[in-house]
């Protein structure tokens, strides 16, 4: 089951602080690689999931007690947790016992581990069956936790950082020229089906060119975490780039486009106006693959909110190129996909574990011989 509603959902993107309401407007972006241990220094980014005003208080004030300058989200359930830790990536994550056994919960769980960000249950003392004992925190020693917790999350970064990575398979050289190039498009719960979907793909698998909308200070992170789990290479896009098998682009920022360029298999940015309120815009990249690459495309709409995306997807298939849309029942948010297949332009609907496969399918050219990882 999906954590968000798909029809009657209103998101509320409040990132705020009862204690000083003012305070995160002016807080840069903090870098999640150079935290220290002490806490008189330490500027973690903590969400708390909390609906009571009073509780939150409470919280917040033992946070800064133990880290003077953390930078504090707040959500007040579950769906607003899910779209804050996507779009913001906090360091951690503090939830309320009432969430322990929500429906949504082994989904944001996912998301959490897919994109490394700690989370602990806050309890009144009393074990709550089914979650990690190491998981759960007594809401009344939460000041010793959280100095504990600090310590050891920057002790495991410190040896992750140090160990050697894993070997990446190699794209085969045989059939350089066999994959269509795909674009896909993304937006709220993309994470989790980008995850899906790539970490599906051989190592020599299709060019693709990813949009997903998210704010441009953790996009590289996201291009890091994807590259780990997928045999193929993602990184975040340069100014020019060629169009290659065994490489996944993703958008960069937010002050350009990423669109395929003119010259033939490369993507470029590009300077624009926000289309449909984004920059980078997926109608933006997915007409300009329909213009330039015709019936040598595969356009991929997945989970998002609005209908970005929708008229690029239809271009694309009036342009012979073949069009993927997720379906409802595997959306986070059917908003995007939804658009897309009102207006015609979606020849396949599927769950995000099956897209990979149809993608490839779609993609070859010829047998090109696909080297798993």
């Amino acid at each position: 089951m999906r954590l968000l509603a798909r029809k009657s959902v209103k998101f509320t993107l409040c990132i705020f602080e009862f204690l000083r309401p003012n305070a995160l407007s002016q807080c840069e972006h903090l870098s999640r690689t150079d935290l220290l241990v002490h806490s008189s220094q330490a500027k973690p980014h903590i969400l708390v999931v909390q609906q009571d005003r009073a509780t939150c208080v409470n919280i917040f004030a033992d946070i800064r007690r133990v880290y003077p300058k953390a930078k504090i989200a707040h959500a007040f359930d579950l769906t607003e947790a899910y779209n804050l830790s996507e779009h913001a990536h906090p360091d951690l994550v503090l939830l309320d016992q009432s969430d322990a056994h929500a429906s949504g919960l082994p989904m944001f769980f996912s998301l959490l581990a897919a994109l490394s960000i700690e989370w602990y249950i806050l309890c009144d003392g009393r074990k709550i069956g089914g979650i990690p004992p190491e998981h759960q925190i007594d809401l009344r020693n939460l000041t010793s936790h959280l100095r504990s917790v600090w310590t050891f999350r920057a002790a495991r970064r410190a040896r992750a950082s140090s160990a050697p990575a894993a070997p990446r398979a190699k794209p085969s050289p045989d059939h350089p020229q066999d994959w269509k190039v795909v674009v896909i498009g993304a937006s709220t719960g993309g994470i989790e089906a980008l995850i899906e979907v790539l970490s599906r793909y051989p190592a020599n698998g299709p060019p693709t060119v990813i949009v997903q909308h998210i704010q441009a200070a953790f996009l590289p992170g996201l291009a890091r975490r994807l590259d780990r789990i997928c045999a193929a290479t993602v990184r975040a896009a340069d100014t020019d780039n060629r169009l290659e098998t065994g490489r996944i682009l993703m958008a960069p920022g937010e002050q350009e486009h990423l669109v395929v360029s003119h010259r033939g298999r490369r993507c470029h940015l590009e300077p624009g106006p926000r289309r449909h309120g984004h920059r980078p815009s997926v109608d933006v990249l997915f007409t300009s693959a329909a213009q330039h690459l015709g019936a040598d495309c595969v356009g991929v709409l997945l989970s998002g909110m609005g209908c970005d995306g929708a008229q690029g997807l239809q271009d694309i298939r009036n342009q012979g190129g073949w069009t993927i849309a997720q379906d409802e029942a595997s959306c986070t948010v059917y908003g995007m996909p939804r658009a897309a297949t009102e207006i015609g332009a979606v020849q396949e609907q599927l769950p995000d574990w099956d897209i990979s496969r149809a993608v490839l399918k779609a993609a070859a050219k010829t047998e090109a011989k696909v080297q798993n990882a």
